[in-house]
């Protein structure tokens, strides 16, 4: 683990620079916190646990150096791979990391900053976004149904959910096959193409808790000339899907997405 310069901040008495979004989860199909409160919970969170989801939250703010997700594919007889960006102060400059310290200015209306990348033309992408949402199981006026926080927001669907003000991605693309992750602290479950398999999970990573929402598309498709296969698991973060030629292994496709956690700068 990379060590970070220690620092000081001014914050606004949250363990933040800024104050979180918040948002009613009181009719969502899934809500969790990142100390793994969660929809249909007998018990009401209590004090210490909501303070752990934002001391979780905080940690993941702060020192955050990476993420642990792959992505690859094989198209065409050839494979390509990818994993494990690092968050940098913005996209431009992905690959750079932004120590703690440099994070003091970074707002959820400005300059938030993500881990990012892409390879094999677009069809390997791998995207995380950091920002802070309180949870509400009942209208946001009223403190007593606070809940917890996470560093996610919404994001469940087929589509690459960016919502603000956080999100994280891992999706990996083989012409005929494809293989999404999308992490979440609330949501609906999404309605499916008939082409498409979908499987989701509450998940724990690096002690931190999420919705996991892993896709694999073409699940349905009739081919004439092939098969298609699929795994997947939302609890391990990981998917993957494959087309297998009936008689051309050169026109055999794979993708596979994973996310296992996050690396964490050490003072």
């Amino acid at each position: 683990m990379p060590t970070a310069d220690s620092f000081t901040v001014l914050g606004r008495g949250n363990g933040f620079s800024f104050c979180p979004v918040s948002v009613d989860v009181s009719s969502k199909n899934f809500w969790i916190t990142m100390s793994g409160n969660k929809k249909g919970d007998a018990e009401a969170p209590t004090a210490d646990e909501i303070n752990e989801s934002k001391e979780k939250a905080m940690k993941v703010w702060w020192n955050a150096y990476q993420f642990k997700a792959t992505t690859s594919n094989v198209v065409n007889g050839s494979s390509t791979d990818q994993s494990n960006p690092v968050f940098s102060l913005s996209s431009t400059a992905a690959g750079v990391s932004v120590e703690p310290k440099d994070r003091v200015c970074s707002t959820l209306d400005s300059n938030v900053f993500s881990a990012l990348k892409n390879a094999s033309s677009g069809r390997l992408h791998i995207q995380a976004s950091l920002g802070l949402t309180a949870l509400y199981n009942g209208p946001t006026s009223d403190i007593d149904n606070l809940v917890g926080y996470s560093v996610f927001s919404g994001g469940l669907g087929e589509e690459a959910g960016q919502d603000s003000p956080g999100f994280l991605v891992a999706n990996a693309r083989a012409f005929e096959v494809a293989a999404n992750i999308t992490l979440s602290a609330y949501g609906d479950t999404p309605t499916l193409d008939s082409n498409n398999q979908q499987s989701i999970a509450y998940t724990d990573k690096s002690d931190c808790y999420f919705i996991c929402t892993t896709l694999a598309e073409g699940a349905n498709r009739q081919v004439s000339n092939g098969t298609f296969s699929s795994s997947l698991d939302p609890t391990s973060c990981t998917v993957s899907c494959a087309f297998t030629h009936s008689e051309d292994a050169s026109q055999n496709f794979s993708a596979a997405s994973s996310f296992s956690g996050f690396d964490f700068y050490t003072y």
